[in-house]
């Protein structure tokens, strides 16, 4: 079976990727490749930094074509220009299954045989991201991805939040799959009894992730006396809101609580997991964010916001707490007791775990593989 996968980030090096989409893709090739080591993948990434010839990379070896889109389809992309710039470098392939992680309308769905991974809903993440013309970017999204959904017969949801929140936009039929989390989170130890009390916020610092409600319970927390330290993980995507965040630490007199280190690698988010008691992550938009995929898989609770499929990922008062995005109060309170009482922190991370078993990438890409076969036999 020859299948390519079309996304808009993946890492030139796949033992470097940098962002969740990315990671998520490289997880799920290795994983299909380690399930049935005779797939032929091309990854196709589309929007890469430049242009290259397709070349075999990692083992066992995948084939990577990195395509650069032209500035008209950075600056106002529309589907045909889109697929227009695709849709060249597919006909050489000339896949059994166009698998498209991302933007609907990279690929006709109705075009090729196609199965759609959604990931996110941009139109709402692009209204929420406080960048330079996000009203107008929306709008755009609006009117051209809900469309391009509803040409595809196959649709992976990877949590049931996707289908409520396309209601009416999806035509094909709709899987449920998650996303995968690396086997090194779950070799990883979870948090122990004698384990520091440390908050990790896992996410780009940007409003949609919501650092400042954070540091806000960080503040509230610290005032009540409690002892904990709280890290803030994350590229600074939107260095304004990044700037926001480091002027709160300082007025909340958080500097000797709080550290910003930024960008982390796999290796060090798994240590970092690894050493924390909790994830905290008060989220506006989310659809099922890896952060908490992770974290339960190394065994720890997470506090987060009921956005996206949060709440289909953490039960509340089980494996963690839901809370609303809107309330520091609120998530300082859920933090609380999980940072004085490590047994419970413990207890609720191994409940977290025990969910987590779903992610595994051999899990993730035997589902996946079904999906394929469902779209050939159909």
């Amino acid at each position: 079976m020859r299948i390519a996968l079309v996304t808009p980030i993946f890492p030139s090096e796949p033992d470097q990727p940098s962002r969740g989409a990315g990671i998520g893709a490289v997880t799920l090739v290795r994983a299909l490749l380690a399930v049935q080591p005779d797939l032929d993948i091309h990854v196709l990434h589309y929007r890469a930094p430049q242009t290259e010839a397709p070349r075999q990379v990692d083992q066992p070896p995948f084939t990577l074509h990195c395509v650069k889109a032209s500035s008209w389809a950075r600056s106002a992309p529309s589907p045909a220009l889109m697929q227009a710039e695709v849709g060249p470098v597919l006909a050489r392939i000339r896949p059994d299954v166009v698998h498209v992680r991302g933007t609907a309308s990279m690929v006709d769905g109705a075009a090729w045989p196609a199965v759609l991974s959604v990931h996110g809903i941009t139109e709402r993440e692009v209204a929420l991201s406080g960048i330079r013309g996000a009203a107008w970017r929306a709008a755009l999204h609006r009117r051209r991805e809900p469309p391009s959904r509803a040409r595809y017969r196959h649709i992976i949801a990877i949590v049931g939040h996707v289908e409520q929140a396309l209601e009416g936009q999806l035509n094909g039929r709709v899987h449920y799959v998650p996303n995968s989390v690396g086997e090194e989170f779950f070799a990883a130890a979870g948090p122990r009894d004698d384990t520091a009390p440390l908050i990790v916020h896992a996410g780009d610092l940007c409003p949609i992730k919501n650092a400042l409600c954070t540091v806000r319970a960080a503040g509230i927390l610290a005032r009540q006396g409690v002892d904990f330290r709280l890290r803030l993980l994350g590229q600074h995507t939107h260095p304004a809101y990044a700037e926001q965040v480091k002027a709160l630490v300082a007025e909340l007199g958080l500097i000797d609580r709080v550290d910003i280190p930024g960008r982390v690698s796999r290796a060090e988010m798994v240590q970092e997991l690894s050493r924390a008691r909790v994830l905290a992550l008060p989220s506006f938009v989310e659809v099922a964010p890896l952060a908490i995929a992770e974290a339960s898989a190394v065994g720890l609770p997470t506090v987060a916001s009921p956005a996206g499929g949060n709440a289909e990922m953490v039960v509340d008062r089980y494996s963690g707490r839901i809370v609303s995005p809107r309330s520091p109060e609120g998530l300082a309170a859920a933090l609380r007791p999980l940072l004085e009482d490590p047994a419970l922190a413990t207890l609720m991370g191994e409940r977290a775990r025990q969910i987590a078993e779903r992610h595994r990438p051999a899990a993730v890409a035997r589902g996946t593989l079904e999906v394929y076969r469902s779209m050939l036999e159909s």
